[in-house]
């Protein structure tokens, strides 16, 4: 059985310094290298409990041991404050810096086709609020007798008006005049129609 092989992880700083000329010439070289203004280091003063220090003056001098040495050293100097310019935008995203400026909403684009349509459903909305009727009009309607063909059949002038259901199915009402139109002789149902002759 093969071993696995171990993959050392990726050195980035020295990548850099390999391809330092093709990152230069990249369009997109921001992507890859820091900031230069991204690190910054301040200097914060120690603050003692005492007035004086408790060391004496001379007391680096006077240390044989190296460890003395830097433990004087520490405990005698300033604080040094990494800053990192982009750190709030290094966590999740629901933590990210917000800015007081809020973008103003995109405007609503409207097209042509989109105001036909609005139309047509304002118009037909109006109709149906009036008495359900969306179109109205005379019509010449023949006896839908399959075994008779259509050049022998009779067409007689109807008055139809077109309702819409609630449901968005279409009936087709008709009578025999538009004054005396209460009570309609028949109706169609335009969803169950598969043909139209003329």
């Amino acid at each position: 059985m093969e071993k696995t092989k171990i993959i050392e992880p990726l050195d980035y700083e020295n990548v850099i310094v390999q391809r330092k000329a093709q990152i230069q010439s990249d369009p997109l070289r921001d992507l890859l290298q820091f900031p230069l203004d991204e690190v910054s280091i301040s200097t914060i003063p120690r603050q003692r409990r005492t007035i004086q220090s408790t060391l004496p003056s001379d007391a680096e001098k006077l240390a044989q041991s190296l460890l003395v040495k830097e433990c004087i050293k520490t405990y005698n100097s300033d604080w040094l404050l990494v800053n990192y310019k982009c750190e709030g935008y290094a966590g999740d995203f629901r933590s990210l810096p917000s800015k007081g400026h809020q973008p103003d909403k995109l405007p609503m684009q409207l097209y042509e086709v989109d105001e036909d349509v609005d139309k047509d459903e304002d118009a037909a909305s109006i109709c149906s609020q009036k008495g359900g009727n969306i179109k109205e009009g005379w019509l010449y309607k023949a006896n839908m007798n399959s075994t008779i063909s259509v050049t022998m059949r009779v067409f007689k002038r109807r008055f139809c008006y077109l309702t819409q259901l609630s449901d968005g199915s279409y009936i087709l009402y008709f009578c025999k005049d538009e004054k005396v139109c209460k009570e309609s002789k028949g109706s169609i149902f335009l969803d169950s129609c598969i043909d139209v002759v003329q």
